[in-house]
């Protein structure tokens, strides 16, 4: 894989997988309130600190991992006049690309589309 790794991606990383300061194991708490990632001078490594390892928590007493699959979200944000027919447009290109993966659900929604006639913008 050609990705790279730099304090933003790990951050974004962090903010994805974690909510909240307390993140709770069977066998461990991690605090991350005082975490710091920064660049370390090398390339595709950062460092991490500031995390405290704390007792189990009392009530977590099992954790259950299983192999999954993908998931990927991504947002489109789609302007201008003919918004719906935009939409569908979009929605018909990545039913097209994606015609041949093995997706168990696929979903395109429109959140909210502009006002007929607008009194500002």
């Amino acid at each position: 894989m050609n990705g790279t790794v730099n304090k933003y991606n790990i951050t974004a990383q962090f903010l994805y997988e974690l909510q909240g300061e307390l993140h709770l194991n069977p066998d461990v708490v991690a605090d991350l309130s005082g975490i710091c990632i920064e660049e370390s001078g090398q390339m595709n490594r950062v460092r991490v600190t500031g995390i405290k390892g704390l007792p189990p928590p009392a009530t977590t007493k099992v954790m259950i991992a299983a192999p999954g699959e993908y998931q990927a979200e991504t947002t489109y944000y789609i302007n201008g006049l003919d918004v719906q027919q935009k939409t569908q447009m979009m929605q018909n290109q990545l039913q097209n690309i994606f015609s041949g993966s093995s997706f168990s659900k696929f979903s395109a929604e429109l959140y909210d589309y502009q006002a007929e006639h607008p009194s500002s913008q």
